[in-house]
């Protein structure tokens, strides 16, 4: 399996790399006020239609916009995204990876390229299966007051299942 390398690791790359890995765990457990702290005050998510397997900018719209993250994110009820206690009862071995695949700094802004999959292996059914699929986003980011924050997003660019 081919490794990253992180040859080119710098202090901004680090910390870029430690935001992608606290905001996953924000999410996973469904702390959203650490997750809305990973944002800056504007952020917001874009989603881009697919035609004929290629991304079509054309059609770019707006998916989320920060009072939409607050208001979901705050909701006492919100749980974040499920992890292996909400999959227990159906599901064994649930599992999920991320990586900074890509990351460009200039000053104090900054692009990445995210990789997100998650695989599952359920031997408690009939039939055990075996699942898995991940999606890439692109990640707009700025540095305000020495800290690196989200200020936008393109959502799932790329999205796979097997």
């Amino acid at each position: 399996v081919p490794q990253m390398s992180h040859g080119q690791e710098t202090d901004d790359t680090r910390a870029i790399r430690a935001l992608l890995t606290a905001d996953q765990e924000a999410w996973k457990i469904g702390d959203g006020k650490q997750a809305l702290s990973h944002m800056d005050e504007h952020y917001t998510v874009f989603s881009a239609p697919t035609v004929n397997g290629e991304l079509d900018f054309n059609g770019i719209e707006v998916a989320a916009t920060p009072d939409d993250f607050r208001e979901n994110l705050l909701d006492p009820e919100w749980k974040g995204h499920p992890g292996e206690e909400a999959l227990a009862d159906t599901t064994l071995d649930f599992q999920t990876s991320h990586e900074l695949s890509r990351i460009d700094v200039k000053g104090d802004y900054a692009v990445a390229i995210s990789r997100i999959v998650w695989a599952r292996n359920d031997t408690t059914a009939a039939e055990p299966t075996r699942e898995s699929g991940g999606w890439e986003s692109v990640w707009f980011l700025r540095k305000v007051d020495g800290v690196w924050k989200y200020t936008g997003a393109v959502g799932a660019t790329k999205r796979w299942e097997d």
